[in-house]
């Protein structure tokens, strides 16, 4: 009923009646909770009476008097309760806080099909009844209780009318669940990406500029005319691609209201990628979070036999594969281009996207509550690099009116990791995918030229600055986790990168561990010499029948840490001032490697080798065994 009452614009800052919306949902939830409460008080009442043995000496009223007369008195107490304490919670809160609520109630489908159905039974039954009594057919209360006693006895019957006619067969949801099927929030994600790549194809860049020569030295301290000298491209050529971006602009689509909903992460995984997310996955769970995930692939190929059923089995947890939801995959011939379309395909409404190999090293929930994301719904990571995109990237995109004249101040972006409201972001995650779907022939070359990070990363932050929308940066640089030298004493060179919590500005409090060098994946690190799983082959190779052997760094003497595997040494450098080890933090890596022994030595991964040596190197260097089946825990002193 709220959503036909009140506004619902694309923006929780934009939210009219804020106030109004957020305090009559508050009353009606009281109204309905202490209606129920109401209801049961009759039989508590009887069945300590019974208990006591204390015979009432006023006669009692018929069973559905009292009832009704329950709920009527219930629906008041609720009422006042949830009103103060919707008073207690938001008093001294910002706007912004009571529009970004209210924004949220408009914008969940569920919730506002029990408010309806709640919202009809309460007039219903409170008609109902005020007219029976009036017409002296009552129960014998008087107009106004009669009233308020159908109105909540109606809103409980409406909310059980929601229950049962949303209510879909479980099994065969849980069914399409785990056989990957869709989200059935996105089923219409087919023809809106139909939709978008047939506007797409009708602005293609007029040129070919594929990946060029790493020039990431010379462009590190770049001109401004060395930056321009890049391309050969002329300014009729840039002014040809300013009118197509603009035509796509213009027609880029509102948001889908009802389209997705709740929050949770998404994560690309597949073939090779799939062992490192189940690190990943292992360790969001075990740092606490409980949003759903989907788990990402290309198509059912990737999925190494049974990894999607063990997944479900755990809760929470799905595979979903894109090509369920695009006709012709060869829109995307890069694994860059996958990230965007992850993203829209998601059914969560707020995603937390994940690179198979950037894992949290606390609870990463709390940030769909963090300030800048709730200001701004978009959160990304800074990367190491300044910007060396083309001068014509801000004419063409609409930024400026004019050919860049100076070096970009811009940071470049790190996407393993990304915080995305598509409600507030819709139309610039469509731009981005205007730009990965012509990325690796034109979009990924123009905006890093010969620089590095060409690839997907730069098109999100582009996208947001081409429409003016609002976003966070990460204020703070990253910093680099180190490994050790193999000394237990020194350190090597960077092994992963490690992103800051947006919740504070002020402090570098890490939050994901990016593992861009050495990947954490019990295989890679732990296996002798293992065959590769059908999955990770390469279609030439499944196709010839091809057995592709690997060996891991445990068995590698040319790995860099070949010698701390072997002989116990922790691989995070406990020298490193900038590290995980040195940051007041619980032992990251030995979280990690709880995880990794999991998945060594049960499920789809495991192998008795690989388990027997990831056991062997957590007694070594953490001084664990594995005293119980399936888990590693602390030897006694």
């Amino acid at each position: 009923m709220l959503p036909q009452l009140f506004q619902h614009p694309a923006y929780a800052e934009d939210q009219p009646s804020a106030y109004t919306i957020l305090t009559l949902h508050c009353l009606h939830r009281g109204f309905t909770s202490g209606a129920i409460l109401g209801l049961a008080s009759p039989f508590a009442r009887s069945a300590i009476t019974t208990i006591l043995r204390r015979p009432s000496l006023a006669t009692p009223l018929p069973w559905t008097t009292r009832l009704v007369s329950s709920a009527a008195i219930g629906s008041l107490g609720g009422t006042a309760f949830l009103a103060v304490a919707m008073i207690a919670r938001m008093w001294g809160r910002e706007e912004i806080e009571w529009q970004d609520r209210s924004w949220r109630i408009l914008a969940n489908p569920t919730q506002n099909r029990e408010d309806d159905w709640s919202a009809g039974g309460l007039i219903i039954g409170a008609l109902a009844l005020g007219l029976t009594s009036r017409r002296g057919a009552g129960l014998g209360l008087p107009l106004g209780r009669a009233s308020l006693g159908g109105a909540a006895v109606g809103s409980i019957l409406g909310t059980v009318g929601h229950v049962l006619t949303s209510s879909r067969s479980v099994d065969d949801v849980e069914k399409k669940v785990v056989a990957g099927e869709g989200p059935l929030a996105s089923k219409e994600s087919p023809e809106r990406w139909i939709q978008l790549q047939t506007l797409f194809d009708s602005h293609p860049p007029n040129l070919i500029m594929e990946r060029g020569d790493f020039q990431g030295g010379q462009l590190a301290k770049a001109t401004v005319q060395l930056l321009a000298d890049y391309l050969d491209m002329t300014s009729d050529e840039a002014q040809f691609m300013r009118d197509e971006h603009a035509s796509v602009v213009e027609a880029l689509p509102d948001y889908p209201l009802g389209a997705f909903a709740g929050r949770g992460i998404t994560i690309l995984a597949g073939g090779k990628y799939s062992e490192i997310a189940a690190t990943t996955l292992g360790m969001t769970r075990l740092l606490g979070s409980r949003l759903p995930v989907e788990i990402w692939m290309i198509d059912r190929v990737e999925a190494q036999e049974g990894w999607c059923d063990e997944m479900a089995a755990q809760g929470g947890m799905v595979c979903r594969f894109v090509s369920d939801y695009v006709q012709d995959m060869s829109a995307f011939s890069h694994h860059y281009q996958l990230k965007i379309a992850v993203i829209m395909f998601s059914s969560f409404a707020e995603v937390l996207y994940l690179d198979a190999d950037s894992m949290p090293v606390v609870n990463p929930d709390p940030i769909f509550e963090s300030p800048a994301y709730v200001d701004t719904g978009a959160i990304l990571w800074p990367d190491y690099w300044q910007a060396t995109e083309s001068p014509y990237t801000p004419y063409i995109t609409g930024q400026n009116g004019t050919k860049a004249t100076s070096v970009p101040d811009i940071q470049t972006v790190d996407s393993g990791q990304m915080l995305w409201n598509k409600a507030k972001h819709w139309k610039p995650l469509c731009l981005s995918a205007y730009y990965n779907y012509f990325g690796p022939k034109y979009w990924y070359t123009l905006l890093t030229q010969g620089g590095p990070g060409w690839g997907d990363k730069d098109t999100f932050p582009t996208a947001l600055r081409a429409l003016k929308a609002k976003w966070t940066m990460i204020p703070h640089r990253l910093e680099t986790q180190r490994y050790d030298d193999g000394t237990g004493r020194g350190m090597g060179s960077g092994m992963a990168m490690m992103q800051a919590d947006p919740a504070d500005n002020t402090n570098f409090r890490p939050l994901f561990l990016h593992s861009n060098f050495i990947k954490f994946s019990v295989r890679r690190l732990m296996c002798d010499l293992c065959i590769e799983d059908p999955s990770a082959l390469s279609a030439e190779q499944r196709t010839k029948g091809q057995e592709v052997t690997f060996k891991g760094s445990v068995s590698n003497r040319n790995s860099n840490i070949w010698k701390q595997l072997n002989f116990g040494i922790r691989l995070f450098a406990t020298k490193d001032k900038d590290g995980l080890n040195n940051m007041g933090r619980l032992d990251t890596e030995l979280d990690m490697w709880r995880v990794m022994e999991r998945v060594g030595c049960t499920g789809v991964f495991s192998e008795d080798g690989i388990c027997r040596r990831t056991r062997g190197y957590l007694d070594k260097t953490f001084g664990l065994v594995a005293s119980w089946e399936g888990g590693a825990e602390r030897k006694c002193s």
